[in-house]
């Protein structure tokens, strides 16, 4: 639904809503709700799972292509193929919550293929770790710094194209002479760099405490 935000307005939708994953999942759910597409086809014959998107990630075949009236519903079926519940995905979190509907799998029909002989049950997901509990400031600030993940450049793989500083929505990267820099205190996560890295030189690294938690 965000390909529904035109032209400038994307960035500025990124920034107000920062690291704050549940504030953007809002912001999508409430496009669907307004725009109230008539039909959602999912392409889901080849996916991507690991440390996505763009070349960071891996293609796994999956052999399925969904369609329903009810993007909700699909996001649903979607999660369920792949061994994932409501809370992993923030949109259907949010449907679940505001009691939009269609994300109850038990009351959702599926025709043609049932869902047991298309699931996988060893799919990876990205590394994700949230600190969108209550925090002071200053202490949100710090554990952000050393908690969540960042985009990260290979500087060995980085071809300079600028595609990554053109993209930030809040401008904080920067073509330094013969690297990028990124402005980590002010990064807000987004990972639109990596997404539009044509090289896969930009990939997620670990903040100190995050890899703690996550042994």
């Amino acid at each position: 639904m965000f390909g529904c935000v035109v032209g400038k307005r994307k960035p500025q939708w990124h920034l107000a809503a920062s690291s704050d994953r549940e504030y953007f999942a809002r912001m999508l759910v409430d496009l669907y709700r307004f725009f109230k597409p008539r039909l959602t086809i999912l392409d889901g014959i080849v996916a991507l799972e690991g440390e996505g998107p763009g070349k960071s990630g891996r293609p796994r075949g999956l052999g399925v292509i969904l369609a329903s009236q009810d993007a909700i519903a699909l996001d649903r079926v979607v999660l369920e193929i792949v061994g994932a519940g409501v809370d992993d995905l923030f949109t259907c979190k949010v449907a679940r919550d505001d009691d939009i509907g269609g994300t109850d799998i038990a009351g959702t029909q599926v025709l043609g293929e049932d869902i047991a002989s298309v699931m996988v049950k060893d799919f990876v997901f990205p590394k994700v770790v949230d600190i969108g509990f209550p925090l002071p400031f200053n202490l949100h600030r710090h554990l952000k710094k050393h908690l969540t993940a960042k985009p990260y450049i290979d500087k060995k793989s980085c071809t300079l194209c600028s595609m990554c500083v053109d993209i930030c929505p809040p401008s904080i990267m920067k073509k330094i002479k013969d690297a990028i820099e990124i402005d980590y205190d002010n990064c807000i996560r987004c990972f639109c760099c990596q997404e539009i890295c044509p090289e896969g030189a930009i990939t997620v690294k670990e903040g100190f405490l995050m890899k703690l938690l996550l042994q």
